[in-house]
Parts: C-alpha cells; structure tokens; sequence
C-alpha cells in the first residue's frame, strides 16, 4: 500500500510533457463527406464523438507513400505544422496511425479550396485579391521568422476559413533550415523562382515570387508565365516574359511587376522624369486641395446636421451589417438531419460563394503609386518590402471605409432600401447563488439538456487558449424554437429550424465568461444578436450575476416592430429557460461530486479495520 502511495505521489510531480496522452483511433471520430483526394489518400470531413469538435481527417496510404519513397516529406510535414501557430496557416492539432494508414487531424475550412473560388468567379476583383495577398504575406512573414520556406504557394494548397480568411496548407514540400539556402527543384511548373530552374540556391524569397505569381493569377484568371508546354514555360519564367491583361488596375500591375521583375523601373533616367512629374502632380494637388477644402467649408455647414442623423442610424446598423457578412448562411441547407452538422456540412448550399473578410479602416488613397525601389535593386524582393509595397497597393486600390461606403454597403444588403429595417434591444440581469467558477464550467455544457429542448444539437467548430491564457470557443447550435404563427406564415416553415453560431470568451484572470450567439439562418428576415456577461457579484463574491443583451431586427417585412415585440418575448422566455438549464446543470454537477466524494469514503478504513484487513 505504501508503494502505490508513492507511485502516485510521484506522478504528480512529473512535468505535463511527460505525462501519458491520449491515443486517438478511427473510433473516436464520425466521418463525414470527403473533401478531397490526393496523390497519397484522402481528406474526409470529421466530428469527434465526445467534444463533437468538428475537424479535417487527412488519410495517407503507408504503401503508397513507402512505393514514392516520400516518408522524409510526410515527417517533415508533420514536424513543422505541430510548431505553427498563426491566424493564417491551417492548425494540425495531432495525428495517429494503424497498420496500413497515417490520419492527420487538421483544422476543417468551410471554404474549400481558393483554386475552385477562382475557377468558379473566373478572377477576383482588386479588393478581394488584396485582401488574400495581404493575408499570404502575413503568414509567410511569419514562416520565415520560423526559418521555414513553403515552396509550394499556389491556389491549390490555400483553403478559405470558416469568415472567408485565408489559410496556408499542404506544407509537404516545405522545409526548416537555419540558412535558408536549398537547391531542391519543387513545386508547381507555373510558380517555380527562375533560381529554383536553375538549379541555383534558393531562399525564402522563392515564397515572394509565388505571392507575385498568386496576385497575378487572382487578377487575371490564369498564370502569367502559363504556356502549350513545360519547356516553354520554364523558358518565359526564366526571362520573366509575361504581360498584364488590361483590365488590371495600376496599382496592381505595379506591385506584380517589382515582385516578378528585378529591373523594374531601374533605369535612373526614368526615376528622374518621374519625380519631375510627381513634383508637377504635387503642386497642382496642393491647389486643387485648396479649392476643394474651400468648397468644403461651405457644404459642412449643410451636411453637420444630415451627418449626425445618419450616423446615429450606422451606428444601430453596425450590428445589423454584421450578421449580413456572416458566411453561415450558407448552412441552411435542404435535409438535414436533426441534431447533427455533418448533414448540414455536406448539403450542396455549402459550395455557395463565402464573403471575404471587410477592408482595413482609415486608409486614404493617394492620387498616385510611385515606384519605391532604389536603381540597385536586389535580383529579388526581401519579403518585407514585398508586404511595404502589398500596402502600398492596399492604399492604391481605395480601400477607404468612409460612412458613404457603409451606406453603400447597407443599403445593398437590404436590397436597395434602409426605411425596412428597424430594431428592437432587449436587457436582463440574474444573480447566481454559485461561484463564478462553478457558472461557467455549467455555462459550457450547458446544452443539451431537457430543461431547454429547443437546443437539439451542439458542434464544437474551435477552441482554442490565446496568447493571454484566455479560452475561445466556436459553437454551432442547432436549435428548433417557438417563433410567433405571423412569422412563421412569412418564412412558409411550419418548424422553425435554425443555426446559431456561438463563440464565447473565457478570461479565468478577471474572472469574465462573454458569450456572443447570432444566428446563421434566415437571416434575410430576422436576425438575433445576443451577448451574455458571467462575473462575480460586485458585493457577495461567492454569488454569480448574468448580464443579457439581445438586438432584434425583422426586416423587409411590414408589422416590423409588432413582430419585435412577439420575438422579444420569446427570447424572454428562452432566456428563462437557459437559466433553469444552468440550475439543472449545476445540480447535475453537485450530484456527481457528492457521489464520487461518498464512494471515496465507503473505500477508507479507519486504523483499526486495517490493521485487521491486513491481519486477515
């Protein structure tokens, strides 16, 4: 008995790294659709039984890869992506194996693959394509921080997450050197560096001409070194031979031609006729600034009273234009299961075109790109000027959010007209007689349970500890709840099925839970944006308190702000019931500790039945 002590004193002591980890197997996931196919195996949509955490199960054939003689690759694949960690770059939480396969569990994008988003859209327009480029050269600038070059950049291997961001995969051929000098030919034909088909050393910058070569092919629908044959190709990449379509933007085609070509206005003649013309252009700006500032005092005076009515409107319209750039609306698919996302997942509305992600705030664009490299240009951009001048472009292709955009932009979402949406706030406050730390830990299992059926089903689609130790946490309910017989004749649904996306925050140093749920269908006619708040009561610390806020909007529709008020009382009653779940949970917690706490008594003798236990 005392060694058993011991033992178990001594693993206390051992370090996390140390300690045995779970060994996963097929058995603990559902498998889905598949989502691709490749060379090695195949990657099939997954949801983990006990977390339900959804997620991309990579299966690799070990014959196959052994046949290839590619194990290096997959070891070295595998050894980069588990010390990766950026908003940018596909997540590998673990992987496993049988006798016959590797499965690598990957972080699931929605989005597919940006190849089928480009062969669907046939190009992408200026802004879009900033915003991938911009997104790639954060993630690379990143990669090469690491020491490590991809080598393979191109559509195929960029996935599109859950909001439309872009994300780095297939990390197959890159490789982790303290140089950052190799001289392996790899890749696709139609992004491979002139260095790389030389067979002279490479670095990272061969990551850098991928971003010209993706930036190009965003714009214009097709590769620019693209030829019949494979020579041929290798020929124009060589002598950096390509021209731009004319539907390219300036800007554009200025970022491309310093990423693709060395030479690029190096001539110093040239340099010296263009800052003449840029002095001329400054002088006559500062004049027409002048007259246009002068035309301006006078209009403000009209436009102060205008200008604050509609930014008070933007301002309740925020969150209304928020729920519009939600991509799960693509979610409500027809057929699916009850309770169940790999149903929903597979549904073809899937496949519909995900929003990208709203351009940056505050950039105002200048009247015109200047050239930004010095006459002794290097035969390659360093990646940092590479991402100065992917700014430089962000600001030549006017992505200015002023409140006219925004307008704009609202009055799109609602077809033309903003006199249809109106919106209704609803609060509520309860106390807890809990701890904080009990509240939450009931707040996160909280559904399913029966005291609030409405809520049929829960998916884990994220969790993760940011780098300030707070827990994040993406959830997609499936819920099916009451609404009011007049809406329901609107939408023609007799059930009101929908998805409601959660994501909620966990901070255990300040001891605060938010929870932020809006929902992901119908959004056309009705949305709910909710947010929850758990903290310590104020004056009695061991007492919980729950502040509730909830935005209704019904638009598009007349009888607006009477089919508010039906809304508003069902989230009323709705809230009412989560409260009794997190009462019906919490007990549900109680119990099993009193349980666990009295079997551990019955299985402790005093000294006197031991003794005769061990006489006996």
């Amino acid at each position: 008995m005392g060694e058993k002590s011991e033992s178990k004193a001594s693993t206390n002591n051992v370090p996390d790294s140390q300690l045995p980890r779970k060994i996963w197997g097929t058995g603990d996931f559902e498998f889905g659709k598949p989502l691709g196919k490749g060379r090695f195996g195949a990657v099939y949509l997954a949801r983990e039984k006990k977390t339900h955490f959804i997620l991309a199960l990579k299966v690799i054939f070990k014959s196959v890869l052994e046949k290839a003689q590619m194990e290096h690759q997959l070891r070295r694949e595998i050894e980069i992506l588990s010390h990766l960690r950026h908003p940018n770059i596909l997540r590998m939480y673990n992987y496993f194996h049988d006798k016959t396969r590797i499965f690598l569990m990957l972080e699931y994008a929605p989005g597919g693959e940006l190849y089928k988003e480009l062969q669907k859209n046939n190009r992408f327009d200026d802004n879009r394509t900033a915003t991938y480029i911009e997104e790639i050269a954060d993630a690379l600038m990143y990669c090469h921080a690491q020491k490590v070059i991809h080598r393979d950049i191109k559509p195929e291997n960029l996935l599109l997450g859950l909001r439309g961001e872009l994300k780095l995969a297939d990390f197959g051929w890159s490789v982790h050197t303290l140089s950052l000098r190799r001289t392996t030919l790899c890749g696709t034909t139609d992004y491979l560096a002139p260095e790389m088909i030389e067979g002279s050393p490479h670095d990272e910058n061969v990551d850098v001409w991928c971003v010209g070569i993706l930036c190009y092919e965003c714009l214009a629908g097709y590769a620019p070194f693209e030829a019949p044959t494979r020579m041929e190709t290798f020929r124009r990449i060589k002598e950096v031979n390509f021209k731009f379509p004319p539907w390219i933007s300036e800007g554009a085609m200025d970022l491309i031609a310093k990423v693709l070509n060395p030479f690029y206005n190096n001539d110093e003649e040239e340099e010296e006729e263009e800052e003449e013309e840029e002095e001329e252009e400054e002088e006559e700006e500062e004049e027409e600034e002048e007259e246009e500032e002068e035309e301006e005092e006078e209009e403000e005076e009209e436009e102060e009273e205008e200008e604050e009515e509609e930014e008070e409107e933007e301002l309740k319209r925020d969150r209304y234009l928020f729920t519009q750039a939600q991509p799960g609306t693509a979610l409500n698919g027809p057929g699916e299961k009850k309770g169940t996302l790999i149903s929903v997942l597979t549904s073809p509305a899937l496949n519909r075109k995900l929003p990208y992600p709203r351009p940056p705030r505050g950039l105002a664009p200048p009247t015109r790109l200047r050239p930004l490299l010095a006459p002794a240009a290097q035969a390659l951009l360093g990646l940092r000027l590479a991402r100065l001048l992917l700014r430089r472009y962000l600001v030549a292709s006017s992505w200015s959010v002023s409140a006219g955009w925004r307008r704009k932009r609202l009055r799109r979402g609602l077809g033309g007209s903003t006199a249809a949406l109106t919106m209704k706030i609803w609060t509520s406050e309860h106390t807890f007689d809990h701890p904080w730390k009990t509240v939450t830990t009931a707040a996160m299992q909280k559904y399913p349970n029966p005291m609030n059926p409405s809520v049929v089903g829960v998916d884990v689609l994220d969790r993760h500890v940011d780098t300030n130790g707070k827990l994040h946490s993406h959830r997609l309910l499936s819920t099916e709840w009451g609404m009011p017989s007049i809406v329901k004749s609107l939408i023609g649904a007799c059930r009101m099925r929908t998805y409601v996306q959660e994501h909620s925050i966990v901070d255990p140093v300040e001891k605060t839970m938010e929870l932020k749920s809006i929902n992901i269908s119908f959004t056309n006619l009705v949305s709910v944006d909710e947010r929850l708040i758990y903290k310590p009561h104020p004056q009695e610390p061991e007492k919980t308190i729950l502040t509730q806020e909830a935005t209704i909007c019904v638009k598009g529709v007349s009888l607006s702000s009477y089919l508010e008020g039906l809304m508003e009382n069902t989230i009323s009653s709705n809230a009412k019931k989560g409260r009794e779940a997190l009462e019906w949970v919490i007990s549900k917690l109680n119990a099993e500790i009193e349980e666990f706490t009295s079997s551990a008594r019955g299985n402790m003798r005093t000294p006197m039945a031991a003794a005769a236990f061990v006489e006996e």
